[in-house]
């Protein structure tokens, strides 16, 4: 498979498309549990280095989302903003930082 960064809009269609499916073929829904990278791969979710997990509600189990940590020291924020070579930042806030 090619190493190739899925956005976020085709990963959202393609996701989605997943869980209609789950819905409606309870066979499908267990082989996504059980072989979540087998069936993201066939649907076209696959970004080298990226591990998805998938966990299921229940009535008594709700799962929240944290979000990754953006979490960058004051000297790196002060790097960042100068422009220092291998930091970037993008509008949508996801930055990168090869931080120590």
């Amino acid at each position: 498979m090619p190493d190739k960064k899925i956005n976020n809009d085709e990963l959202k269609k393609k996701w989605n498309e997943i869980i209609a499916k789950s819905m409606k073929d309870n066979e499908f829904r267990k082989r996504l549990l059980a072989d979540t990278d087998g069936i993201l791969k066939e649907h076209g979710i696959y970004e080298e280095g990226v591990q998805f997990k998938i966990v299921e509600n229940t009535k008594s189990t709700r799962y929240l989302i944290l979000p990754m940590s953006m979490y960058y020291s004051e000297e790196d924020l002060r790097r960042i903003g100068a422009g220092a070579p291998g930091y970037e930042w993008t509008s949508t806030n996801e930055g990168t930082c090869p931080c120590p």
